[in-house]
């Protein structure tokens, strides 16, 4: 489940001129001002969960998938304009260990218990993180522009 949060917002802003020749101007050259777009940024909390149900935003038509969705990754946008900006992500590793039968036999069997870490990327750069840091960090909680969950 991927969700995509509407971080910006369109407005207009009134530019100075150009200083280009103007038609109807008789002639004159004139620095009119003009109208441009901006995608401002909307910086306003997002409390992400650990884990999630969609049951109640389903109809009951629909069969609603059994069990709860977990939170595996997150992408922030870190900037104040659409146009400006740098993506950072964190995500949630599983590290595969030897569980204690396989090791006792000397090696690696299929059966193998899953520990799990969150990883922070920022371009070539990872670290290890603790799910406060992702979900509860005043500034990721900003800056969350998309959370991917999945079933489990």
């Amino acid at each position: 489940l991927l969700l995509h949060f509407k971080r910006f917002i369109v407005t207009q802003e009134l530019k100075p001129g150009n200083g280009k020749y103007d038609k109807e101007s008789d002639g004159k050259s004139e620095n009119k001002a003009a109208f441009e777009m901006v995608l401002k940024k909307n910086k306003a909390k997002i409390l992400l969960e650990e884990s999630l149900s969609i049951t109640p935003f389903i109809g009951d038509k629909v069969k609603s998938p059994e069990g709860l969705y977990r939170l595996c990754g997150v992408v922030h946008h870190i900037g104040n304009t659409a146009s400006s900006g740098h993506y950072t992500s964190c995500a949630k590793r599983k590290l595969a260990v030897a569980s204690d039968d396989s090791k006792a036999a000397g090696g690696i069997s299929d059966e193998k218990v899953a520990e799990e870490e969150w990883v922070f990327f920022d371009d070539r750069v990872g670290r290890k993180k603790s799910l406060d840091y992702v979900v509860d960090t005043e500034k990721n909680q900003r800056n969350c522009y998309l959370a991917l969950y999945e079933l489990r």
